[in-house]
This record gives C-alpha cells, structure tokens and sequence, in this order.
C-alpha cells in the first residue's frame, strides 16, 4: 500500500490521506491545510513523543515559522477532535517537549481496485503509479486492517511480484494520478506542471517580462488541456530571478513536472532554450533549444513548445485540443508583452501596482483591440481598484462594464472574460447573474483558481458557508502558495463565525509571507472578534500600506477594545486623507460601528447604498456589523440590496 494513499481509523474518526479528509461518522470535519498536516503526522506516529521541531517539520517543511503557529494548530485540532482541555483523549501534551497521539490508530488498506501493496523502500516514489494497475486474484482479497505503531503488515509474494512488475512499467510511462481540484477526485494519469519564467541570459529588464511572457503563454495554452494541472501565472511569477532551482521551486509548487527555460534578444533574434523535469528525481523528459528572428515569430514558437510539452507527458491531444494551444489571443508582440506586465502589477494587490495595470492594459487594447485577454484583464483591475486604490464605484463600474462587455463579446469561450462580468453583475447587485457568470468561468475553465477564489467570496457573502470552504480550498489546490487565495480562505472561515480556523489560515499564510499585508489586516478582525485586541492592535499596524483600508480597520480594532481616544485619532486622521483623495463612507461605519455609535454608522452605510458601490456585499454577513443587525434600519438597508 502506497504511503501517500492511506486510511487511518480512531475512536469513530476517519482519515483519507488521499483525498485529504478528516470525516466524522462519514461526514468531514473541516479543517486547514496545515491543521490537517499536524494530525496526519501525530497519527502516523501514534504512541510516540514527536518533539515540537520534528512535528513543525512534518507540517512546514524547511519555511521558518513561529513556534506559535504550532501552538494555534494544536489547539484548533483539539476543538475539531471535540477534545475538552482536560480530556487528553488524543493528544497529550509533554510541557517542553512536544505531543504525543495516544489512540488506538487503525491502518486500513485501500478498496482493491484503487490500492496496492506497499513497494520495496528502496523503489522511487509511489506517487508515480497509475491509478489502475492489472488485476490479480489477490486483489479481491478483503482489506487489511492493522494497529499503529508497529510493523507493516506483508501482502502474499504473488501479490508484490505481480505489483513490482506493475510499478516499474509505471514509472517507465512516468505518469502519476494527481487529485482534480475541480471535482475532488483522483484522475487517471492527471499530471502536474509549474511553468517558470525563462531567465533572461543577459539580466536586461526587459527581458525579464519577455521571459514572463514565454511563462505565461505556455500557461494559458496548457491549461485548456483536461489531463493536466497546470500552476497559473500569478503562482510562478514570483520564481524570476529566484535564487531557488528549478527542482527546489517544483517541490515548492508540490507538482510532478517543472519546465525551466532561458531566452535572450540580440542582433534582431531571440535564443531560447527549455528543459522538462521530472521533480521526484530531476530526470530531463525533454529538451529543446532555438534561435528565431524577434517579433511574430515568437508566437508559433509558444505554440510549437506547447505542443512539445503535452508530447513529452504522453498527452493525447484531441483535434480540439491542438486548436486551442495554437489559438494566438493577439497578433501584437507589443501588445502581448503590455499584457504579461500588465498580470505582473495586478498580482501585486496595491494601490500603484493597479494603477501600473491599467495603463499597461489600455495599451495593450489600443495596439489591439481586439485582444479580449487584455480586455479581460482591464476588466479586473477596475473590480479590484474600488476596493485597494480605492476608486469611486461611479468611476470605476462604467469602466468595468465597457472592458467586460467587449471581452465577452470578442471571445464567449474566455473564462476571463466571464469572470469580469460576473464583477459587473455583482456591482449591479445582480447576485443570481453574477454567480451564473462565475460558474461559466469554471465551466469554461475548471482550473483557473481565480474564478474558483472569487466564486468562494461570492458563495461566503451570500451565506453558503459550507460550499464556500470548499470551493476556497478548491482554490487554494490550484494555487497552493497564493498568498490572497490562502488568506481568503481565512476570510471565508471569518465570515462564517469559524475564527479559530481563520486565524490558522492567516497565521499559515503569514508564515509564506510575512509581509503579505492583507493577511495582516483580516488576522487583526478575527483577533479582535476573540477579545485579543492587544494582538489585534500589533497585526492591524502592520497593515499601514493600505491607506485608508488600514485607518478604518485600526480605528474598528480601537474601538473595539474600548480605546476610545485611539479610535477617535484615527478617524480624525480618516477624514484629513478624504479631504484629499477619496475614501469610501464604508470605512467611516467601520469606526462608528467600533465605537458603538450606531446612527452614524447606519448613516454612513447610507451612503454607501446610495452610491451604489460593491461594499455592500458585507452587508449580510460579514462579523464587524453585527452590532447593527438588530436595527430595523439596518435590516432595511439588507433587504434594499437584495441580500
């Protein structure tokens, strides 16, 4: 039996290492990613003392992190394993040392058609096997089941014979299963890939978004390939001009393949180079190297790579397929490279990275206008400037509309582009269509981890909590190390009342980031939500980049804590900066409400309805109000935006 693929039973709980769940009499018990870590190695070496360095390594590997970020884990586990403090049904904490799993653990082999035997420990890893191996009469034989700790239990020889021959003609096909974020479910010979940016051989600035952009074409064509999982842009783009290897930034993306490549201008041409690696042994599946002239023909070079790429992972490409990786969303090298820069600046979530991203978008437009990406990509710079820059809604939503209208129109079949309007529906208060659009986007595209990440704010802010999670872990999945998807999935546990789970994720999302200052921000509101305010205090001020995002929240966390004079200083210190540039009347209610002055507060939302801006969407859920909700004007304002 495979050790990735194990089941493990105690006191009417279930682990599914495979699909990564905890279920309680059949139903999951949700937990965090790095919660779920903690009790996989605690189980696994269920009777003995794991020390606390050897179990924050089990969970976070090599990243530095905070002792604390183990103590958080622990305690959310036990309120999962509806363990009381004084209880010690599972874990035992040794003061000093570290934690000890003290339940009879059950080992259970899987159903016969999915599991094999254990390979010999000196065979390559398990993970390369097929899903579906041939049949033998052993197969049929009933599950094993056997007690932890101890030894393995031993499978009859026919049957390892039978599996050892199997295994190796697997891992000469170097194929893996790989779990489908989209349905849950492990597909057959559904392999990995994170595309890196090419490396500029001669450090040129300009070069490194050529490099990007070789990234990044390669990306959207693989992506429309159903076989594969294919790491998005915005998870990669942090590797140009990483000191990490290739085989290091493969294991980092937790995928089976990595493609690392070069690329250089001069003398009116472009070199470049590409290798495929396996990142289990860092063995070379293909290789390629090239010298064209500069400008058009780089892009049937990305659509011959491309093709190369699904050769060399045994793809079968249908017709379809093949017509999709040579589908060329513009003509414009100049266009195409504003585009690339363009995703660079939006993915940094600032104010003036938004601003770079617009500019470089309308400049893609206006070199092609019929380039429905940058469209697209236009489209979702204004959704988010109203909320980071911030932009009025007045100014902001025409310009939205127009870029998702046209990118809808010029492409249907852009997952994009859907995405977009699904913002344009949801500032129009238009719930139903904007869900629809952001469920064509999946549609369209099952792994584009951005529509599975604003999907789960939408379901969050509606109130479907449960799917949310799911669909936020979805995400997260697609996109393991996005700092805004992992911190989401905090948000999403904070709207749903669940704070010690959203505080795990911020604090995990913290430990890949630590200066990621939304993470920051959303840890002080769950903090507060404890009574921790004087944490709470310490992470809002981290968050001082984000204008008045920040003073609003810190003067929410003042109030909150009773320091009223604090609170007032910031809001003093809000209205200096709106006598400057414009600050949302959301933020203002946010004080009001931190400091119990509930008619100012309604009043302020007020005028968040009248300019009919996207904040209402906290309107029904989100925790900061809830010391308005019993106001019959409130629940006017609710029931007004159709929530």
């Amino acid at each position: 039996m495979s050790e990735g693929r194990r089941r493990f039973e105690f006191a009417g709980y279930r682990i599914d290492e495979e699909r990564r769940l905890l279920l309680r009499d059949g139903e999951p018990v949700p937990l965090t990613s790095r919660v779920f870590d903690t009790l996989l190695a605690l189980v696994k070496n269920s009777g003995r003392l794991l020390s606390k360095e050897e179990l924050m390594r089990e969970v976070w590997g090599s990243a530095h992190v905070e002792e604390g970020n183990l103590t958080v884990n622990i305690s959310v586990l036990r309120k999962a394993l509806e363990e009381k403090p004084d209880q010690h049904r599972f874990i035992v904490t040794v003061p000093g040392r570290g934690y000890r799993f003290i339940a009879e653990v059950m080992e259970e082999s899987a159903e016969p058609e999915e599991k094999q035997p254990m390979p010999p420990a000196d065979v390559p890893s398990p993970d390369l096997l097929p899903p579906a191996l041939p049949a033998t009469p052993a197969a049929s034989a009933p599950a094993n089941r056997r007690s932890l700790p101890g030894g393995k239990s031993l499978a009859a020889a026919a049957v390892i014979a039978v599996t050892a021959v199997a295994y190796v003609a697997a891992l000469a096909q170097r194929r893996s299963p790989t779990t489908d974020p989209s349905t849950g479910v492990r597909g057959p010979n559904r392999r990995s890939i994170a595309v890196l940016p090419f490396s500029p051989l001669d450090g040129h600035d300009e070069d490194r978004f050529l490099g990007l952009g070789m990234a990044d074409a390669i990306i959207t064509k693989l992506s429309g390939l159903r076989p594969l999982l294919v790491r998005p842009t915005s998870a990669v783009t942090k590797y140009a001009g990483s000191s990490l290897s290739s085989l290091e930034a493969g294991r980092e993306q937790r995928v089976d393949t990595v493609l690392e490549g070069s690329i250089q201008r001069a003398d009116g041409r472009v070199r470049v180079s590409a290798r495929l690696l396996e990142v289990s042994d860092g063995a070379a599946l293909w290789a390629f190297q090239d010298e064209i002239p500069a400008g058009d023909a780089l892009f049937p070079l990305q659509d011959a790579l491309s093709e190369k790429i699904a050769d060399a992972l045994t793809v079968r490409l249908t017709d379809l397929e093949r017509r999709s990786i040579r589908k060329h969303y513009t003509e414009s090298p100049a266009a195409f490279e504003d585009y690339v820069e363009g995703r660079y600046w939006w993915n940094q979530r600032t104010p003036d990275g938004l601003r770079k991203a617009i500019a470089l978008f309308q400049k893609a437009v206006a070199d092609d206008p019929g380039y429905a990406l940058a469209w697209a990509g236009l489209a979702d710079c204004y959704s988010l400037a109203v909320w980071y820059v911030p932009m009025p809604a007045s100014e902001a939503v025409p310009k939205l509309t127009e870029a998702a209208t046209r990118a809808v129109a010029l492409d249907p079949g852009l997952a994009e582009a859907h995405l977009g309007m699904g913002n344009v529906r949801s500032f129009g208060w238009d719930w139903k269509g904007a869900r629809r659009e952001l469920e064509r986007a999946i549609e369209l595209n099952p792994g584009y981890a951005t529509a599975r990440h604003w999907h789960a704010l939408h379901l969050a802010l509606i109130g479907e909590f449960d799917e949310a999670i799911r669909e936020a872990q979805r995400a997260r999945e697609l996109d393991p190390l996005s700092p805004s998807i992992n911190a989401d999935l905090g948000w999403v546990y904070y709207l749903a009342r669940r704070d010690p789970e959203a505080i795990a994720a911020y604090r995990s999302t913290l430990s890949m980031e630590p200066r990621f200052s939304l993470a920051h921000f959303d840890l002080a509101l769950a903090l507060s939500d404890e009574g921790n305010y004087a944490e709470a205090i310490a992470e809002m001020e981290k968050a001082s980049d984000r204008g008045s995002d920040y003073l609003a929240g810190l003067g929410y966390v003042y109030g909150r804590a009773g320091l009223r004079p604090e609170a007032l200083r910031a809001l003093s210190r809000l209205k200096a900066l709106s006598r400057t540039a414009y600050v949302p009347p959301y933020h203002f209610a946010w004080i009001y409400t931190g400091l119990g002055d509930r008619d100012r507060a309604i009043g302020e939302l007020e005028q968040v309805y009248r300019e009919h801006t996207q904040h209402v969407v906290d309107f029904k859920v989100a925790p900061m109000f809830d010391p308005l909700r019993g106001d019959p004007r409130y629940q006017d304002l609710v029931r007004r935006v159709g929530l």
